[in-house]
């Protein structure tokens, strides 16, 4: 969900971008520098989710994978997973709005990314990080490393 929120808020920072990039042909657009960093961040949240979905795949494909999905190593990875997300979500969020300008305040614009910085920050109060950081912790007293 997350990962959807932030991927439609770079969407509408991508075609500003390019919208300001057909005003002035042969112009690179201050804009794009700002693009091009939020670009890493989104292929990066990206990555991590489609590794993790990756990994479950193959863990559900041989025999006795759901046993494997029961286990702190694999508790500590959602974990993981969903604190990193809910914490890059908001930041490539305001990296959009940033590259945007104003436009993406309005609400009546079709570059509006209001919302999707509303819910992108909800991310880490719905699933309660300080929660999360403190079952991991006591998880790592316990784990060793596979």
């Amino acid at each position: 969900m997350w990962l959807g929120i932030a991927s439609d808020a770079v969407a509408r920072a991508s075609a500003y971008v390019r919208a300001e990039a057909r005003k002035k042909p042969g112009v690179v657009p201050q804009a794009a520098h700002r693009l091009a960093e939020v670009m890493v961040h989104i292929q990066t949240m990206r990555n991590n989710t489609a590794g993790q979905a990756s990994e479950f795949d193959t863990i559900m494909a041989r025999e006795g994978g759901m046993d494997d999905l029961l286990t702190m190593g694999w508790a500590l990875k959602m974990n993981n997973i969903k604190v990193s997300s809910s914490e890059m979500a908001p930041r490539i969020v305001h990296d959009a709005l940033q590259t945007i300008g104003i436009a993406a305040y309005k609400n009546d614009s079709k570059l509006s990314v209001g919302r999707q910085y509303r819910d992108s920050l909800s991310a880490a109060l719905m699933i309660s990080n300080d929660r999360i950081f403190g079952k991991t912790a006591s998880l790592l007293l316990v784990h060793k490393d596979e």
